[in-house]
Protein backbone atom coordinates (compact mmCIF):
# COMPACT_ATOMS: atom_id res chain seq x y z
CA UNK A 1 0.00 0.00 0.00
CA UNK A 2 1.35 3.07 -0.65
CA UNK A 3 1.45 6.14 1.25
CA UNK A 4 1.40 9.91 0.49
CA UNK A 5 4.97 10.41 2.38
CA UNK A 6 6.36 8.07 0.01
CA UNK A 7 4.44 9.48 -3.34
CA UNK A 8 5.55 13.48 -2.25
CA UNK A 9 8.70 13.03 0.01
CA UNK A 10 10.25 15.99 -0.51
CA UNK A 11 6.64 18.12 1.32
CA UNK A 12 7.32 18.44 5.41
CA UNK A 13 4.96 15.96 6.95
CA UNK A 14 2.46 18.77 8.75
CA UNK A 15 1.76 19.92 5.32
CA UNK A 16 1.53 16.59 3.95
CA UNK A 17 -0.80 15.90 6.50
CA UNK A 18 -3.13 18.49 5.73
CA UNK A 19 -3.02 18.54 2.51
CA UNK A 20 -4.60 14.96 3.18
CA UNK A 21 -7.21 15.96 5.22
CA UNK A 22 -7.75 18.46 2.41
CA UNK A 23 -8.07 15.88 -0.47
CA UNK A 24 -10.30 13.86 1.98
CA UNK A 25 -12.65 16.78 2.18
CA UNK A 26 -12.59 17.97 -1.48
CA UNK A 27 -13.41 13.87 -2.19
CA UNK A 28 -15.95 13.28 0.14
CA UNK A 29 -17.44 16.88 -1.23
CA UNK A 30 -17.46 18.37 2.56
CA UNK A 31 -16.36 21.58 0.89
CA UNK A 32 -18.61 21.75 -2.24
CA UNK A 33 -21.96 20.26 -0.55
CA UNK A 34 -25.14 22.34 -0.85
CA UNK A 35 -25.20 24.80 2.14
CA UNK A 36 -28.22 24.44 4.49
CA UNK A 37 -29.54 27.36 3.42
CA UNK A 38 -30.69 26.01 -0.62
CA UNK A 39 -32.70 23.13 0.49
CA UNK A 40 -35.24 25.25 3.04
CA UNK A 41 -35.13 27.89 0.55
CA UNK A 42 -36.86 25.13 -2.02
CA UNK A 43 -38.60 23.77 0.66
CA UNK A 44 -40.04 27.05 1.99
CA UNK A 45 -40.85 28.24 -1.65
CA UNK A 46 -42.96 24.99 -2.48
CA UNK A 47 -44.57 25.11 1.23
CA UNK A 48 -45.59 28.72 0.75
CA UNK A 49 -46.61 27.63 -2.98
CA UNK A 50 -49.30 24.79 -1.21
CA UNK A 51 -50.13 27.44 1.25
CA UNK A 52 -51.54 29.64 -1.19
CA UNK A 53 -53.25 26.44 -3.56
CA UNK A 54 -54.81 25.97 -0.14
CA UNK A 55 -55.91 28.96 0.41
CA UNK A 56 -57.28 29.42 -3.45
CA UNK A 57 -59.07 26.59 -3.25
CA UNK A 58 -60.82 26.96 0.26
CA UNK A 59 -61.97 30.41 -0.73
CA UNK A 60 -63.35 28.52 -3.95
CA UNK A 61 -65.21 25.81 -2.31
CA UNK A 62 -66.65 28.01 -0.21
CA UNK A 63 -68.97 30.03 -2.66
CA UNK A 64 -72.33 29.34 -1.68
CA UNK A 65 -72.60 27.78 -5.39
CA UNK A 66 -69.29 24.75 -4.71
CA UNK A 67 -70.92 24.07 -1.54
CA UNK A 68 -74.10 22.71 -3.15
CA UNK A 69 -71.67 19.62 -4.34
CA UNK A 70 -69.45 17.42 -2.58
CA UNK A 71 -65.63 17.59 -3.38
CA UNK A 72 -62.82 15.06 -3.78
CA UNK A 73 -59.73 16.33 -4.13
CA UNK A 74 -55.94 14.80 -4.11
CA UNK A 75 -53.41 16.21 -5.13
CA UNK A 76 -49.62 14.41 -4.81
CA UNK A 77 -46.39 15.37 -5.73
CA UNK A 78 -45.72 13.57 -9.63
CA UNK A 79 -42.15 12.29 -8.85
CA UNK A 80 -42.03 12.00 -4.71
CA UNK A 81 -46.02 10.51 -4.28
CA UNK A 82 -46.16 12.69 -1.42
CA UNK A 83 -49.45 14.42 -1.00
CA UNK A 84 -50.04 17.83 -1.34
CA UNK A 85 -53.14 18.56 -0.46
CA UNK A 86 -56.41 16.66 -0.08
CA UNK A 87 -59.93 17.52 0.78
CA UNK A 88 -62.55 13.75 0.81
CA UNK A 89 -60.10 12.14 -0.59
CA UNK A 90 -60.69 8.85 0.72
CA UNK A 91 -64.39 9.15 -0.25
CA UNK A 92 -65.91 7.20 -3.24
CA UNK A 93 -67.86 9.36 -5.28
CA UNK A 94 -69.98 8.35 -8.62
CA UNK A 95 -68.38 10.25 -11.59
CA UNK A 96 -70.85 12.69 -13.47
CA UNK A 97 -69.97 10.62 -16.28
CA UNK A 98 -71.05 7.59 -14.87
CA UNK A 99 -74.70 9.22 -14.57
CA UNK A 100 -74.62 10.64 -17.80
CA UNK A 101 -74.52 7.33 -19.49
CA UNK A 102 -77.31 5.77 -17.45
CA UNK A 103 -79.16 9.08 -18.36
CA UNK A 104 -78.12 8.92 -22.31
CA UNK A 105 -79.01 4.90 -21.78
CA UNK A 106 -82.79 5.52 -20.89
CA UNK A 107 -83.64 8.89 -22.55
CA UNK A 108 -82.45 6.58 -26.05
CA UNK A 109 -84.86 3.35 -25.46
CA UNK A 110 -88.00 5.90 -24.09
CA UNK A 111 -87.47 8.62 -26.84
CA UNK A 112 -86.13 6.47 -29.65
CA UNK A 113 -83.09 7.23 -31.73
CA UNK A 114 -84.82 9.71 -34.24
CA UNK A 115 -86.38 11.93 -31.15
CA UNK A 116 -85.28 15.64 -31.42
CA UNK A 117 -85.72 18.26 -29.05
CA UNK A 118 -86.84 21.30 -30.15
CA UNK A 119 -85.40 25.20 -28.81
CA UNK A 120 -87.61 27.68 -29.00
CA UNK A 121 -86.44 31.61 -27.51
CA UNK A 122 -89.05 33.71 -26.98
CA UNK A 123 -88.80 37.28 -26.11
CA UNK A 124 -91.49 40.08 -25.42
CA UNK A 125 -88.69 42.99 -26.92
CA UNK A 126 -88.15 43.21 -30.75
CA UNK A 127 -84.69 41.52 -31.85
CA UNK A 128 -82.42 43.45 -33.41
CA UNK A 129 -79.74 43.31 -35.79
Amino acid sequence: MFSHFAIVPALPRRLCALSTILLFALASGVLFARTPKEKPTKHAAQAAGIAEFTSRVNAALSEAQAQKAFWGILIADRDTGKTLYELNADRFFAPASNAKLFVTSLALSTLGPDYRYRTTLESKATLST
